[in-house]
């Protein structure tokens, strides 16, 4: 997993890059009401290219608690889709 930081530039602070190549994006505060934590694509399709435009490769430590939460829930679902396939 890779995770890029681009400072709080955008609202989606945060790139993820899961090891299946999917990506999520981020924001400061997770997946709260007001957040922002959703999909936005594929290393491997093209919608997502990973470089220096996304900020700073930093590790999960150093992300808000608030997002780290939102990496880990959606680790947790991926895990629990996997147990049903």
């Amino acid at each position: 997993m890779r995770i890029y930081d681009n400072g709080g530039e955008t609202f989606d602070r945060y790139t993820v890059v899961f090891w299946d190549g999917e990506c999520l994006g981020i924001g400061d505060t997770g997946n709260v009401p007001n957040g922002f934590c959703m999909h936005v694509g594929s290393v491997y399709d093209g919608s997502v290219v990973e470089g220096e435009h996304l900020g700073s490769r930093i590790s999960l430590a150093e992300m808000t608690p608030a997002a780290r939460q939102a990496v880990r829930n959606e680790l947790l679902l991926a895990r629990q889709l996997r147990s049903v396939a």
